[in-house]
């Protein structure tokens, strides 16, 4: 596959689906995966141009991460794509005991070698501004409004398992990764190119391990795509590290140059009830769930306590059960495990996890919550069959799919920036060729569950 011009690992699956959202919509063929394919799962992608593969390194130790990252490297290293993403979450969101994304950085500088490894820190079409190393972002992903200083972020920095206290993300990494890394600041993208080339070549020259790119107007990520393209030269990836804005840049320059043409039609489903399933404690989230309950939804609490106890069969079973009489009678249902940071769940489910032998950990809960959804969807999927499937929630749509049997995605349609909507490939499951978004949990307008429901892209 020597004419694969991008391979990505994502740190979570909400995040794996933005980065596909970007390829598809721009023409680059691409193949989804949930786990490091085999050759069999390969055969899947014949004709690819790109290859993703959705981990859930977001919700790990460091360790555990490394452990899971670093096979999948060799692999897409193998596969020699011109470029390699590590895809994090477009606020960075992650610490040294949990989804480090300064581990992932040194184990790609390990694994693959480059000639370059690049941070790109901003990606202003999801409303996400990098300037002199510091991270600012807007409220909803691609949302209007003030774009807040990372560490004064209404969500962010005060998120459940990742607070993020410092904005530089020069010192976020820092406190992550070995590398030394150097900012190629906003300034220069006013500088002729030639000059930018010239720049970025001191830098490494100079001893920079990796180089955190500003961006702070669409502009610059076709602007760092042409920089990088300069590194790629099909022996070694570049590396990149950050959002989706990636492939956005990538896109961009490659249909610039004629390599790609923009995709001009989509099917997928547009009627039929929608299943809602959200694991998100984010308080935009917790917004379009009250929208979605003031506008016809059916609501179902999941009891989040009990799914790290004795009782989490119970627990599933009973809202499976009331999710599904309500499908069946045509209602568009949503079940949440947490409604905004502040629900009572939270601190419940968190006090019981220090005592109980369920669990392994921080991460163990959230694979424990997440297949817990996954179950619930599927005994959904076998009573009262939904058209559509919503999974809202970053850390727990990973596990969730797993639990579902999904082995790959394929686009099959936008609906919100960020968040498109896929067929799943889940051979002899339930799941199979149902049609899902999985969406982040800053994700969307508050109207954004009724808009699926109603068809709209």
């Amino acid at each position: 596959m020597s004419d694969l011009l991008l391979a990505y690992y994502a740190d979570d699956l909400t995040g794996a689906t933005d980065a596909l959202e970007q390829l598809a919509t721009a023409g680059v063929r691409t193949t989804l995966f949930l786990e490091k394919p085999d050759a069999t799962m390969l055969k899947l992608a014949a004709g690819a141009q790109a290859i993703g593969i959705a981990g859930a390194t977001r919700a790990l130790p460091a360790d555990a991460l490394e452990a899971q990252l670093r096979p999948a490297l060799a692999t897409l290293s193998w596969l020699r794509p011109r470029h390699i993403h590590y895809k994090t979450c477009s606020t960075f969101d992650s610490s040294p005991a949990r989804g480090s994304i300064g581990r992932a950085l040194d184990v790609a500088r390990d694994a693959c070698r480059p000639r370059l490894t690049a941070v790109l820190g901003g990606s202003p079409p999801l409303g996400r501004y990098c300037a002199f190393g510091n991270l600012f972002a807007t409220e909803n992903v691609g949302g209007a409004g003030a774009a807040h200083r990372l560490d004064r972020h209404p969500t962010v920095s005060c998120h459940p398992a990742t607070p993020m206290a410092e904005s530089d993300l020069r010192r976020v990494l820092a406190a992550q990764s070995d590398a030394r890394i150097e900012l190629f600041d906003v300034r220069q993208w006013q500088r002729p190119h030639q000059q930018q080339r010239e720049q970025l070549a001191q830098l490494l020259a100079e001893g920079a391990g990796a180089v955190l790119f500003d961006a702070v107007e669409d502009a610059h990520l076709a602007m760092f795509a042409a920089l990088a393209e300069q590194y790629a030269d099909g022996q070694s990836p570049v590396v990149s590290i950050g959002s989706s804005g990636v492939e956005t840049g990538l896109c961009r320059h490659w249909s610039a140059a004629g390599r790609i043409s923009a995709a001009s039609a989509w099917q997928h489903n547009n009627g039929g009830g929608l299943l809602v399933a959200s694991g998100s404690c984010s308080p935009v989230t917790a917004a379009q769930i009250d929208w979605a309950a003031r506008h016809g939804f059916a609501e179902v609490a999941l009891d989040a306590p009990a799914l790290v106890g004795a009782g989490r069969e119970q627990a599933v079973g009973r809202a499976a059960a009331a999710a599904a009489e309500l499908l069946a009678v045509g209602r568009n249902v949503v079940v949440h495990l947490a409604k905004g940071p502040a629900d009572a769940r939270i601190a419940a489910t968190q006090q019981r996890v220090a005592p109980s032998a369920d669990t392994k950990g921080g991460d163990g809960v959230t694979e424990t919550l997440g297949r817990s959804l996954g179950r619930l969807i599927d005994e959904c999927l076998q009573a009262a069959p939904p058209a559509r499937v919503c999974l809202a929630g970053g850390d727990t749509s990973s596990f969730a799919a797993r639990e579902l049997g999904i082995q790959a995605l394929e686009m099959t349609g936008p609906a919100s920036p960020g968040a498109p909507w896929c067929r799943a490939c889940a051979p002899t499951r339930r799941a199979d060729q149902v049609e899902f978004i999985f969406k982040g949990g800053q994700v969307g307008t508050e109207a954004f569950f009724g808009l699926l429901a109603s068809g709209q892209d």
